[in-house]
């Protein structure tokens, strides 16, 4: 079953499906209720500037009738797992928007890392919000997790670092031409 959530005409949130909300209680808050965010402008809740501008331009096409659907590959992983996902976003009556996700591929993660979080001054590193690669900022390339934890070491300070998300050179080629006309 997907989870999934959709947008009115006017980009607030007006459902999320009982698959959604289960994910969203185990993920990241066990008393998580809806009535948090139904009513919301979805773009609230996008913090990275490039990926908001995707999603909206991705919203904008569908609503004036450039493209029925598009289908987003992107991972969705946890502490302790690697999820690669696709999420198929499509318009539905009225103006509004579905946005509906499927778990494509999980596996276990054996990382045991620290439970303290790296104090406000500490650099943060940035992640890729759709392959969650990360950049090293000494060799300027972008890296899967595994290898950042390995040659950047970031654990070893008995603290986990702050995130800061954005978008890979990879994916944000991906994400234009799939939002270009066919």
């Amino acid at each position: 079953m997907p989870y999934e959530y959709k947008i009115n005409e006017k980009d607030r949130l007006v459902e999320v499906n009982d698959s959604w909300l289960k994910f969203a209680r185990e993920n990241w808050d066990p008393a998580f209720e809806p009535e948090k965010i139904i009513g919301q402008v979805l773009w609230e809740f996008i913090r990275d500037e490039t990926t908001r501008h995707f999603y909206q331009t991705i919203v904008e096409k569908l609503r004036v009738g450039e493209r029925d659907e598009y289908h987003i590959p992107f991972r969705c992983d946890s502490p302790d797992k690697i999820r690669e996902m696709e999420m198929i976003i499509k318009k539905v009556k009225g103006g509004g928007i579905s946005f509906s996700s499927f778990l494509k591929k999980e596996k276990k993660r054996n990382i045991k890392g620290p439970y303290q979080y790296a104090l406000h001054n500490e650099p943060a590193i940035r992640m890729c919000s759709w392959c969650k690669k990360i950049f090293n900022d000494e060799t300027e390339e972008w890296v899967d997790l595994d290898q950042a934890i390995r040659e950047m070491h970031y654990f070893e300070g008995g603290r986990l670092p702050h995130v800061t998300h954005g978008i890979c050179d990879s994916c944000r080629e991906r994400l234009k031409k799939s939002v270009s006309p066919e």
